[in-house]
Order: structure tokens, then sequence, then C-alpha cells
């Protein structure tokens, strides 16, 4: 028989002060929440964070970019990279590193890693030979055109939950927060850029290619 108060086993009790359940029930480690149950998630602050969400769509975009360009071998920063150096040719790592917003440590890291897959040159500067330029090489070129495919799939993928006037107005709200708020980054991205044109997927930028006056698409 049970003690009278007592509650039946498997319910939740209170320990102390530290308010953790002494009992657990069975069903509440195999069951997802439902709706009524996410306001009363002890974790409830911490999923809607700004900086949780942030993190976690971080963490969604980098997966599903290692998804799509897993045959092409490109992580997220040396995609970027690509593209900066494609749009301005000569750059130097640290202008890179400005334009991308990463730091100049790493841009160098990923710049070696390029230059040893024959992505990228480095070359002496016309001014300054200590200063080395980077530049697209023919085989970057082809991967940075057949990545164009991949990028749109991603995109596609990230905004598959919402209809398209959430899709921009969610890139609205990115671009203002991130261009208000650059210089609060360990490696703000200068010069500011200008404010973003949502695209559709028929509408694609082409890449200056700067002196050599050939051109490709990327998404």
């Amino acid at each position: 028989m049970r003690r009278a108060g007592a509650r039946p086993f498997g319910e939740s009790q209170r320990c102390g002060a530290s308010g953790y359940p002494a009992r657990t029930n069975v069903c509440l480690l195999t069951m997802p929440p439902t709706k009524a149950d996410v306001s009363s998630d002890p974790l409830g602050p911490l999923y809607s964070r700004p900086g949780f969400l942030f993190r976690r769509a971080h963490q969604i975009a980098d997966g599903i970019f290692v998804q799509e360009c897993a045959d092409l071998g490109l992580t997220p920063p040396q995609h970027s990279v690509l593209i900066a150096v494609a749009h301005y040719p000569q750059l130097s790592q640290a202008d890179v590193s400005r334009l991308i917003g990463f730091d100049r440590a790493t841009v160098g890291q990923v710049v070696r890693g390029l230059a040893a897959r024959n992505l990228v040159r480095r070359q002496g500067s016309a001014k300054d030979k200590r200063n080395k330029t980077i530049e697209l090489t023919p085989r970057g070129e082809r991967i940075l055109l057949r990545a164009s495919a991949a990028m749109a799939r991603i995109s596609r993928r990230l905004l598959t939950p919402l209809n398209p006037q959430e899709r921009k107005l969610l890139l609205e709200l990115l671009d203002r927060v991130t261009d208000e708020l650059n210089t609060a980054s360990r490696s703000p991205v200068k010069p500011a850029r200008p404010r973003i044109t949502v695209e559709t997927d028929h509408q694609r930028p082409a890449i200056n290619r700067g002196r050599r006056g050939q051109s490709s698409q990327t998404a």
C-alpha cells in the first residue's frame, strides 16, 4: 500500500533546493514534448534566446553546405575566399579578411589549402614583393562555376520552411542585424557592404573577372 499523500511511482517529485526531479516518468524520456509542454520546459529560455537560435541556424547551414558540396571538397570559408578573389582579382590576404569577415590567420590557412589544390595562386605585388596577392587559377574558376548549382540548392533548402514573403523578410532582417551590429564582430566586414537584393531562382550575379573580362555565374 502507498502511504497517504505519497505520489505514484514515476511521477516527478522535487528534490530539495536543487529543484531537480527525483523520479522521472518513463514517457517523458521517450515522447517528444507537446506544444503545451514547451512553456514549462526548463530549457525554454535557452532555446528562445537569439544567440542560441543564431548558433543553431549556423550549424544547420554548415551541415547543409557540407552535404551539398561533398563532391567539390569545399568548406564555407573556402568558398567565401574563392568568391572574394573572383570578384576582386589580386587581393591581399588582409583584403580578403576584411571583405568576408574572417580573421587573417584563418584566411591565411584557407588560402594555403586552396593553393595546395591549385585553386588559387599567390604572387608578389607589383608595389611590394613581400605582399602576396591572390588570384583564381583556371581550376579554381571551374570549381567555383560548379559550386554555383550547389549554392542554389543550399539556399533553397535553408529557406524551405518559409513561404516567399517570409523568406524575403528573413533575409532583410538578417541583413539589418549583421549590418548594424557589424562592429560587434571579432572580424567586422570592411568596407561595409551594400544592402542585399533578394534573389530569385532566375537571378544570379555574374562574377566580375576584372582585367580578364570573363564572367561566370555563382549563387
